[in-house]
Parts: structure tokens; sequence; C-alpha cells
């Protein structure tokens, strides 16, 4: 199995191939519609405009969704992912859209695990705010950056809706070394094993692709 379907995080090419399924195309369209909005304009007067937050709940695979939003966006949009902040990072920023792709619209995105993401938030704020220019981030809930910027963009991804549970399922039941019958009776005990609040995408995989998994014991130990 890849790296991704054993529970790691979605790389580009896991995006582009379609291996890491959509969560919700529902939010994701708005997320789309909206930042094609707010990139169409600089956003003088409401910088905080710009910032958009995903808040997720961790393990759902907020990080994932970021980066299926930026795919759908990067034949329209140039798409930065900020692996690394420094204090040339916004200066390099400008130079890129002022001279080298003509003031076209830029989309920056980071998870919240990026280290100074706060200083790095305020930078883009100050440095972008006459370009056309979003900042996608996902952001774990309850993080304090959520209350910081009470003006930003953002929108709350904490549940699967019973489509994805159900592409999830069926995708690792492809895949599960599990014979059919186990399967099966996996499926039929789905609904009682698998408490509704921890259906993310690693709990279904861990579900069907491990023969004796508990998963009380392993809610329990995390």
């Amino acid at each position: 199995l890849s790296p991704f379907l054993k529970g790691g995080h979605a790389t580009w090419k896991d995006i582009a191939s379609g291996e890491a399924l959509t969560l919700d195309e529902d939010k994701e369209d708005e997320l789309v519609t909206l930042i094609k909005s707010t990139t169409g304009r600089a956003n003088e007067d409401n910088p905080q405009k710009s910032l958009f937050f995903l808040e997720h709940q961790a393990g759902i695979g907020g990080s994932t969704f970021v980066k299926q939003v930026a795919w759908k966006l990067h034949t329209d949009l140039a798409v930065l992912e900020l692996k690394q902040y420094d204090n040339d990072a916004f200066s390099l920023l400008q130079k890129f859209y002022d001279q080298d792709i003509g003031a076209n619209p830029i989309l920056l995105i980071a998870e919240d695990t990026l280290p100074n993401l706060e200083t790095a938030c305020d930078a883009f704020l100050s440095a972008m705010k006459n370009r056309r220019c979003a900042f996608l981030i996902a952001c774990r809930e309850k993080n304090s950056l959520l209350d910081k910027y009470k003006s930003s963009n953002r929108r709350s991804f904490k549940q699967l809706r019973n489509k994805a549970i159900g592409l999830l399922e069926s995708k690792f039941r492809k895949i599960s070394p599990l014979s059919p019958n186990e399967l099966d009776e996996k499926t039929r005990n789905f609904e009682t094993e698998v408490p509704n609040g921890i259906r993310t995408p690693f709990i279904i995989g861990l579900y069907y692709l491990e023969k004796d998994f508990n998963i009380t014991a392993y809610t329990k130990k995390v």
C-alpha cells in the first residue's frame, strides 16, 4: 500500500490521480467559488477576507481537503504550498506576483503545523493586501488563530458525510487483505463498532484493513 493509504499525508500525486477520494464535494465547490470571487479583486479595505481557514477535526482529512481545493483551482490561480516561513518569504511572493506572473491571482496554502504560522499570516496580510491573493489554511478545531482573525473566511469540516463514508468503505474493501466473509461482517457491524464522531478516513481504513482491529481500545489509546 502507498504511504497515503496507510494513514500518511496525501501527496500532490495522490490528489492528481484521484487516489485521495473526495471527502465533501459540496464544501469543496463552495470554497473554490468563494476563493475565485475573493481573488477577483484586492481586499484593501479588509485584508483578512483574503485569509481562509478550514477548521477541521484532527484525522478527518483536513490537509487533504485543502490540497483538493487547491488542485481544483490550479488552472485558474498560481498555487503555492508554504512549507517554511522566514523573513524573505513574502518579499519573494511580492516579486513573483509583480514580475513573474503579471499580477495574476495567487493561492497560498499551509497547515497549522507550520512553525510561526501566526507571524506568516500577519506578514501575508501586510505584504499582499494590495494584491489578488488568498491564503488557505488547514486548521484544527479550537486553534487560537480562529479567534484572532475574526473577519477571515472560515469553513467547518468536522464530520464525514454518508456518501464519503460509502466511498471510503468501497475503496478499502477493494484493497483489503481480509476474506469476503470477513469484509461482509465488517460492513454489517460498521454502524455499531465505529462511533459516528470518529469516522475519519484513517479509522475507516484501519477498520477494513486490520483483521483484529479493536476500535474501542484504539480510541482509548489516542
